[in-house]
């Protein structure tokens, strides 16, 4: 994927991660984690030469690419390592979930393409991770992902008016229930899969700060 599905893709997840977390839709500290969200994720890319982000940052480039194209940088290892990181050097709770939100984000958008992902790394290449079959798969500056970037804007687009729509009325009166996207979406999960993902989100959100900026 491109620079600008990523980018566009960490909006719609860190925004849909927010309105599970019921994240304060007041606080500046809200919209600078998705600034954050935004800004870092296109930076997994740095592992292969001419990308968006290696142009510009050339010498981490250089040295990344090393280990090959998602691989390292795409790991949940790194993801973890880049928050362990933020925790010591004591960064806000905004930034470290705006950070960790943007870079996850990167290597699951990329399993729509056909190469997939070494999410696992460094584990053996044979637990690489791909779309079964080639299903739902779609080449990097494709037509496909071009459909994929345009959805996306208007996921995003949705949800920040929820976000603001919530902050508006919801939390003040509750009338508008029909818009309460935690409530829905936790249901009709639990319902078709027998997960209950609302609470582990909540959970490991507010555990970051989420919440109680």
């Amino acid at each position: 994927m491109i620079y600008r599905t990523h980018r566009t893709f960490a909006l719609a997840l860190t925004g849909a991660a927010f309105l599970f977390a019921q994240a304060p839709m007041g606080a500046w500290q809200t919209y600078a984690a998705l600034g954050a969200a935004y800004m870092v994720a296109p930076f997994p890319d740095l592992d292969k030469n001419g990308t968006w982000i290696s142009r510009r940052t050339p010498v981490a480039d250089r040295f990344l690419s090393l280990f090959g194209h998602r691989t390292l940088t795409h790991s949940l290892l790194f993801a973890a390592g880049v928050g362990v990181l933020l925790a010591l050097l004591r960064a806000p709770d905004w930034l470290l979930v705006g950070v960790i939100l943007g870079w996850i984000s990167h290597p699951l958008i990329d399993l729509l393409n056909p190469m997939g992902v070494h999410l696992l790394w460094p584990l053996p290449k044979k637990f690489w991770i791909r779309s079964p079959y080639g299903l739902f798969t779609t080449d990097t500056g494709s037509a496909g992902e071009e459909m994929i970037h345009w959805c996306l804007n208007v996921v995003f687009a949705l949800l920040l008016a929820i976000m603001v729509l919530r902050y508006l009325v919801l939390d003040q009166t509750h009338v508008f229930a029909f818009f309460h996207l935690e409530g829905m979406a936790s249901y009709w999960i639990n319902r078709l899969t027998g997960w209950s993902v609302q609470p582990w989100i909540r959970h490991a959100l507010r555990s970051l700060g989420v919440g109680a900026w």
